[in-house]
């Protein structure tokens, strides 16, 4: 299967938060303070923020049943274990590689990850930068939950990683080339540019075959499928069929309201909004067909 790499994702508010969040390293290196392999340790840092909110993302969720939040909870306790994992050895190749020029000739620390980050912590800028950070993906994310724009939690599981991927090869690759060409303020200017865009583009992975699914349905085909579906309204649950003679005998129904929070958490929400148009259309048109129905006249009786 094919996966491509797609910019199709339009900038949002949150993804102007992050995006302003770039300020602050920029400025400090427009004034000298910082380089390029302080920016690296910057950018690699605002993993472990991106992580803790992947997890909220993934537990506290708008309209999601009790027992998917607790699903969540176990998948997120999974993805910190392995993001962990990629996070710390992510770090550690940087810390190997970059371990002069992060901590300098004269420090006399060992280049261990953990002693470089609380090196670098200990830095009033750094630590300044970080907390815009954490503030940006604090605004971000309310924003996501207040606009419902907060995917399933195995899919926000792996948007890190497709984050990650994409922009933390270019920082790597800026990094060799600051230490060839000895110009990291320049490297650290463009290494910043590429992270401002990707804040408000984040990049997106897809596969042919959900290009093909994408492509094969158009919504208003959808719609007229949901449409024939609604003309013999029924719910199927554990091989039982309950069939009903209306919509919204059917809307009404104990079954109906028992399972249908189920029901539109399964389906993509795309799709989820489709349904509820298209459920709500239907039962509009049975209550417009119920009052044009006229009472038939009823005729005096003759007198005798």
């Amino acid at each position: 299967m094919k996966a491509t790499l797609t910019q199709e994702r339009s900038i949002t508010p949150g993804s102007i938060a992050l995006a302003l969040a770039n300020i602050v390293p920029l400025i400090g290196v427009l004034l000298g303070y910082w380089n390029a392999f302080d920016i690296i340790f910057l950018y690699w840092f605002e993993n472990i923020i991106i992580g803790l909110f992947t997890v909220c993302r993934m537990t506290i969720r708008p309209d999601t049943p009790a027992f998917f939040k607790f699903g969540g909870l176990f998948l997120g306790a999974f993805f910190c274990v392995h993001y962990g994992f990629f996070t710390y050895g992510h770090g550690s190749f940087i810390a190997s590689f970059f371990d002069e020029q992060l901590l300098g000739t004269d420090s006399g620390i060992n280049s261990n990850i953990l002693n470089v980050a609380g090196y670098m912590l200990s830095q009033r800028g750094i630590q300044i930068t970080i907390a815009a950070m954490f503030l940006a993906h604090i605004v971000e994310y309310i924003i996501a939950y207040r606009h419902r724009d907060i995917e399933t939690a195995p899919k926000e599981m792996f948007k890190p990683y497709k984050r990650i991927i994409v922009l933390h090869i270019a920082i790597i690759f800026g990094g060799f080339i600051a230490t060839m060409l000895d110009n990291s303020i320049g490297v650290a200017l463009v290494m910043i540019a590429l992270k401002t865009y990707f804040d408000l583009k984040p990049p997106q992975f897809a596969t042919s075959a959900n290009k093909s699914f994408d492509k094969s349905i158009s919504d208003e085909e959808a719609r007229e499928k949901i449409r024939q579906s609604l003309l013999n309204p029924e719910i199927k649950i554990n091989g039982k069929t309950h069939q009903f003679s209306s919509v919204e005998e059917m809307v009404n129904s104990e079954v109906y309201k028992k399972h249908s929070k189920w029901i539109r958490w399964l389906l993509p929400k795309k799709h989820r909004a489709l349904y509820e148009e298209v459920l709500n259309e239907c039962l509009e048109k049975e209550q417009q067909s119920t009052l044009s129905i006229e009472p038939k006249d009823i005729k005096p009786p003759s007198s005798l």
